[in-house]
This record gives C-alpha cells, structure tokens and sequence, in this order.
C-alpha cells in the first residue's frame, strides 16, 4: 500500500511539475501531500483515534517542512467518498467556500476536459498542444485579462499572441499560447468566460465549482474545494 502511494503521488507531481510554473510547484507541493495522504486514508477506518494522529501528523508537517514555510494564507482538506475528514486554514481567513483564482493549475483541468471531450482518442497535432511543443510560445497572459479580451480569440489574436515559433516546433518551450491555440481549433474562440465555464461544466460536470474569470485555457480559471459529497459514489 506504502509503496503504490508513493507512486500514485509521484504521478501526481510530475504532472504537475510539468504543467505549472516554478513557483506553481512550490506551492502546489502542498497539495500533493494532501493527496499522498488522502491515498493513505482511503482504505483504512476513520477512527476518532486515527484522525487524530493523521492531523497531528499534518501539523507537524505545516510547521516543520520548509516549502510549507511561506505559503501565506491557505486552507487544506482531506476526504473520502463519505466527506470531509480533516481540514484547516492559516489563519482562518480562506475557507473551502473561498473563490480563488488557479492561475496554472488551470492547465490540469483544461487538460481533462480536453480528453473528455475526445473520450481519451487525441491526435498528435491535440497532444503537441497539451505537451506544449507545437510552437506557439509568444503568447503573454497580461494582455488576455478580463479587462482586455472578451473571448479567447481576443486574447490569440492580440500583437503576438497567436505567433508560432518554427523553430520551437517539436520542442518543449512553457507558454499559453499552445493551450489558446487548441482553445480555439476546439471552436471556443467566440465565447465569452460565461459561455466557457458552462461548456466546460457540460463536459466535466458542476460538481466541482470551476469558472473562467479571464479567457485563457492556461491561466483563466478560479474554483474552490467544495463539492458535491453525493455525486462521488
């Protein structure tokens, strides 16, 4: 069981190492270890003595380990299908009802809806895209705000946005711009956040409370971590 956790967490954080920013890692490192420890949870009992220990064990951890030193104000959470089990904030200033934007971590979701809708057949031009070596790499993020484009379109299309670096063709280069291209080849280049964020839940479900607040496959999103409990059966 240890070892299989390991690795399911393993998998976990190369993923997300792979789609995030650098300082997206140190801050998600967190959230990997809520979900190593969530593994761990989920096939044993919860006793009230169990509890106990597992979140003695996770304060230790918030007050010892040293990427967990600077996160600023944060909430935490771990469940199982019946709900929540053991949770905690900073300072008590976010909760899980908090709506807070999730800047990379966007990526993730807009990678599952992607596989979603191509029921996991994507074509190798599709998987460039989420691998990000299909040459667009110019595109800057400032200039797809709320305040400064209405739909995805808006965002690719302003100065050199919707530019494709040949020579980065076939090579990995961190950038949105690969994410807003395979945006707009899905046909989402019109909508506006409201008509994004309800496909997206057509496609994923509302379970999870997820929105645009700004046009970007890769940065746009914000969400909390509440759920509905009686959809996870």
């Amino acid at each position: 069981m240890k070892i299989t956790t390991i690795a399911k967490a393993d998998r976990h954080f190369k993923l997300l190492e792979f789609l995030s920013f650098k300082i997206s890692i140190k801050i998600f490192s967190f959230f990997i270890f809520t979900v190593s420890l969530f593994l761990v949870c989920s096939n044993t009992v919860h006793s009230a003595e169990n509890l106990n220990a597992r979140s003695k064990a996770i304060d230790k951890v918030l007050k010892s380990e040293a990427l967990c030193q600077n996160l600023g104000d944060y909430y935490w959470e771990i469940g199982d299908q019946s709900g929540r089990l053991l949770y905690g904030s900073s300072n008590g200033t976010i909760s899980s009802d908090t709506n807070l934007l999730i800047a990379s971590a966007s990526k993730l979701v807009f990678a599952a809806y992607i596989v979603e809708r191509k029921y996991g057949k994507l074509s190798n031009k599709e998987i460039s895209y989420l691998e990000m070596t299909s040459g667009y790499d110019n595109l800057n993020p400032v200039l797809c705000s709320r305040r400064l484009a209405e739909t995805p379109l808006d965002c690719f299309n302003t100065r050199n946005n919707n530019k494709i670096t040949t020579d980065h063709i076939g090579e990995f280069s961190y950038n949105g711009g690969h994410f807003q291209k395979l945006m707009i080849d899905f046909d989402l280049g019109n909508l506006n956040n409201s008509g994004l964020t309800m496909d997206l839940q057509n496609i994923l479900g509302d379970d999870i409370k997820i929105s645009y607040t700004s046009p970007q496959a890769a940065a746009g999103m914000s969400s909390t971590v509440t759920f509905k409990r009686a959809n996870l059966v």
